[in-house]
């Protein structure tokens, strides 16, 4: 989970489980220090971290969060399609997506533009219905306006991501992030496919790394010239890339791989690199 700190507050955002159905995360319970250890570490030793304060109250399964430079915090309702924002003490709708709610299927990544406070851009990612369809289910990744608190003009830029499995709506990964570089890096699950993890020509199983204006492949992406590969594909191999995080003093990548089983994995990502699955189980 991609850590966002503010001093002297923990916001303890549920998520999504690593295998099947979503489950409410539990609060973390903060372990004391001894007396001993208090008294004999520096005072610049750690943050206190046995304080916390509860921001928001009846957030419906909130699975991803953005602060805002303003201060403002962004955060998405995994199963109501609901994007909210808290400022001020005050929670209001920023905007709403009709999504797919099934296991794993509904409102995912979200990010802040790097340029918020010139263009005031909002982007999310989420699963939206199929017509005539109630087993599946097809990924979108948004970008809206905020405009007085509200998103405005929602502008599609990249759909068309494979459905997903019919089967179960499992390993949909789906977090967004901005990258030192300034492109959004996306992570796509391999959806219960398996084996599009190894192709280059799906987007499935991969990080994406793209063009925030329109969708399209950043222009020194590894697969560029490749032909036959997906442009967009940064790295490959991954079972269920949920999230993923960037140094801010190095740049470097570190990504969660569920799973299966006891198999979970931290990874640093390197352009062009293969992550091994499914030839890894």
């Amino acid at each position: 989970m991609t850590p966002r700190l503010l001093t002297s507050i923990i916001v303890t955002v549920a998520l999504l489980a690593a295998c099947g159905e979503p489950q409410q995360a539990s609060t973390p319970t903060a372990t004391p220090r001894s007396k001993e250890e208090v008294q004999t570490a520096p005072a610049n030793d750690v943050p206190d971290i046995n304080v916390s304060s509860i921001l928001v109250t009846r957030a419906s399964f909130p699975v991803a969060l953005a602060f805002a430079p303003d201060g403002r915090l962004f955060y998405n309702e995994f199963s109501t399609g609901d994007i909210r924002i808290f400022a001020d003490g005050e929670t209001s709708t920023f905007s709403h997506v009709e999504i797919f709610s099934l296991g794993e299927c509904g409102l995912l990544g979200l990010a802040i533009d790097p340029e918020f406070e010139e263009n005031h851009y909002v982007y999310v990612y989420f699963i939206e219905p199929v017509e005539s369809r109630d087993d599946i289910g097809h990924p979108v990744i948004m970008r809206f306006t905020e405009v007085d608190g509200r998103g405005q003009d929602p502008t599609v830029l990249v759909q068309d991501l494979p459905n997903t499995n019919p089967v179960v709506c499992g390993h949909v990964a789906g977090n967004l992030n901005f990258g030192p570089d300034g492109y959004l890096y996306v992570s796509i699950g391999e959806m219960e496919f398996k084996d599009p993890a190894q192709d280059l020509g799906s987007p499935l199983g991969k990080i994406l790394r793209i063009d925030k204006r329109d969708g399209s492949a950043a222009p020194d992406n590894p697969f560029v010239n490749e032909p036959g590969a997906d442009p967009r594909v940064f790295a490959y191999g991954f079972r269920n890339p949920f999230d993923f995080a960037f140094d801010p003093e190095s740049g470097r990548i570190y990504e969660t791989e569920n799973g299966p089983s006891n198999c979970d994995e931290i990874n640093i990502i390197v352009a062009g690199e293969n992550y091994g699955h499914p030839m890894s189980y």
